[in-house]
């Protein structure tokens, strides 16, 4: 049920006087508010508040002073106030030492304890909403109805009525701008962080993603790159510089009678205009709907009011109860860690969410997710991934993210390089904004020789996902596979810049170096390498760069460990063959290549793309294992 209410009067008619404070300047007149002549955007009832509070600075401003002011004739509850004064400290503060410009005095009101100078506005002032109508005239008297009506409405009373849920919406401050292509979306902030909504939040935050993502026009951030960019503070103007979007969503959870209301803003990033908002209710009971009314409303609002096509695709599948849902969120917070102990939390939680509804798709599509990434290091991890990408297919068929595990799965472990592919390029269809999607496909491509479409794959999800180291070492990867090593090496001492303890990239450097014959760069590199000079594996990096010299007793010497290493199962079969390819033992590698096969090494699908196999390339039996693997020409 919607509720829309009429106020009776319009906003009331106010003098050209100006306050000052700090380095605030505010006009009530012209409804602006600026930090040192730049604009800072405020909801319309927060910046009345603003304004009835600073007209009174110094003296205590009742509750039910502002209520009247600000509400008259309207029945609204308490956490009105509150939320907006929340809005306005968040907007005033000027650093973490700010003592602040509102005074909370308990059970009573507010204070404006700022220093205040009351002046006349400067002659010739105009609002700094270009878009909105200028200050005389008809048209402008229609606009201030117009806004007052609509703010008046977002504040609208809820309904206790039993089974009345209800929906409340505010149109937007001022007509949205062309040309919107790119959001992040922050997750939502509870207004009271002992009311645990801050998975709620997340989740919230993870299925607009989602939804909007789907949209090929728009580039959506992955919320791991939005969360990341949070760390350097959490301002969404700022938070959407990082991440060189054109506007972020964010907003506010708070509970109140039983329910819980959702308040987003879509804040525009150049000049942190608020676009667009919306507020939303459920019973607390059934908050988990929240995520999809809300989602919901805005693909529709953004694609009506920004010019994109609307997503008429149905909701994602929501479940049975809450504990489900908190459940799968906790599991994707783990994922989205990538590390081994995350990894098996990750598992933990998923499967106690598919035990608590067990035709959950969403978190069906998570176990397969999870275990995708634990196969190449386990003995089962494929299989249960395959088992859960079905499962979750079986569900919903138009899951972007199992259609993804799914294709993984066929490629690494079933060796299906055409029924991979076919399942990678329906993820894509149905989510082109599935930064993982992307990577994988990427990989896909490298390994059947299109190293082209590769690279482009893979900066596509590098674009979609600017933050994330994983994705920028994969760039480098791929531009080893397509022989590109000048590229690869500036691509990855870029990364490596960004955190110099990503092991794992460093040996894809010490290897790109390596082959571009770049001896005592690499040689610095592997003394960087973790577990060096003991761990086989990093050694085993010294014995090729002595064969690279042409030093090949040297690199032989080592032998007998990778030998010792290989049979322990420490070093992967694959890897011993590349090492005995080298020396020129090649009746050893083989022996060793086809030890991988009979394992179904995931690695095998790289066999005619990666140079550390070029030594065995011109041996026939090395285009019969190929053949066997069942890589395409």
């Amino acid at each position: 049920m919607v509720v829309s209410i009429t106020p009776s009067s319009s906003s009331p008619t106010r003098s050209p006087v100006a306050y000052e404070f700090g380095p605030f300047r505010l006009e009530p007149a012209e409804q602006r508010l600026t930090q040192d002549g730049r604009p800072v955007l405020l909801p319309h009832r927060a910046f009345e508040m603003l304004v009835f509070l600073v007209e009174r600075s110094g003296r205590l401003v009742t509750k039910e002073e502002l209520l009247e002011g600000l509400w008259s004739g309207l029945f609204v509850e308490e956490g009105n106030l509150s939320q907006n004064v929340f809005l306005l400290r968040r907007a005033l503060t000027n650093g973490p030492a700010d003592p602040g410009y509102i005074e909370t005095v308990p059970r009573r009101g507010y204070r404006f304890i700022g220093l205040v100078t009351k002046l006349p506005a400067e002659p010739g002032s105009t609002s700094t909403r270009s878009s909105e109508p200028s200050p005389q005239g008809p048209a402008n008297r229609t606009f201030r109805l117009r806004r007052a009506a609509l703010a008046v409405a977002g504040a609208a009373a809820v309904l206790l009525g039993a089974g009345v849920s209800v929906w409340l919406r505010r149109q937007p401050a001022a007509p949205p701008a062309a040309g919107v292509r790119s959001i992040a979306v922050l997750p939502l902030k509870p207004f009271d962080e002992a009311a645990g909504d801050g998975l709620l939040g997340l989740g919230i935050a993870e299925a607009v993603v989602s939804r909007l993502s789907r949209r090929p026009s728009l580039l959506v951030r992955p919320l791991s790159s939005s969360r990341q960019a949070m760390l350097a503070g959490s301002e969404a103007a700022a938070v959407g510089a990082r991440l060189g979007v054109d506007c972020v969503l964010e907003g506010m959870l708070q509970r109140s009678g039983g329910r819980v209301r959702a308040t987003v803003e879509l804040v525009r990033v150049r000049d942190r205009r608020v676009l667009w908002s919306d507020s939303f209710e459920e019973p607390a009971a059934e908050a988990f709907h929240l995520e999809d009314s809300i989602s919901e409303r805005l693909v529709g609002a953004l694609g009506q009011e920004i010019g994109l096509p609307l997503n008429r695709r149905k909701g994602r599948p929501m479940p049975a109860n809450q504990a489900a849902y908190d459940s799968y969120v906790r599991g994707r917070i783990y994922w989205n860690r990538r590390g081994a102990s995350d990894l098996e939390r990750s598992v933990q939680e998923l499967e106690e969410a598919v035990r608590q509804d067990p035709n959950y798709a969403l978190a069906w599509s998570g176990l397969a997710d999870t275990y995708v990434l634990l196969g190449p290091s386990s003995t089962d991890g494929f299989p249960r991934a395959r088992a859960a990408a079905e499962k979750a297919l079986g569900l919903d068929p138009d899951l972007a993210e199992a259609h993804a595990s799914l294709g993984f799965t066929r490629f690494f472990s079933d060796w299906d390089f055409a029924g991979s592919e076919r399942e990678l390029r329906r993820a894509l269809e149905l989510d082109p904004g599935y930064a993982t999607a992307h990577q994988w496909y990427a990989y896909w491509l490298a390994a059947a020789g299109r190293f082209e479409a590769a690279v482009a794959e893979m900066q596509r999800a590098r674009d979609i996902d600017p933050l994330s180291l994983v994705l920028r070492e994969d760039v480098g990867h791929i531009l080893i596979y397509a022989r590109r090593y000048p590229e690869a090496i500036a691509e990855l001492r870029q990364v490596m810049s960004l955190d110099p303890s990503f092991s794992k990239l460093r040996i894809y450097l010490v290897q790109a170096l390596l082959l571009a014959g770049r001896y005592d760069e690499a040689a610095g590199e592997i003394r960087r390498l973790d577990g060096w000079p003991d761990d086989v594996q990093v050694r085993a990096w010294d014995a090729r760069l002595a064969a690279a010299r042409g030093r090949v007793e040297e690199a032989r010497a080592f032998a007998p460990k990778v030998l010792a290493a290989g049979a322990a199962g420490t070093l992967p079969p694959d890897g011993v063959a590349v090492f005995y390819g080298i020396l020129g033992d090649k009746d050893l590698a083989f022996t060793w290549l086809d030890r991988a096969f009979r394992e179904r090494r995931f690695y095998l699908v790289f066999l005619n793309v990666d140079p550390g196999f070029d030594a065995l390339r011109l041996d026939a039996r090395f285009a019969g294992l190929v053949r066997r693997v069942g890589i395409p020409s």
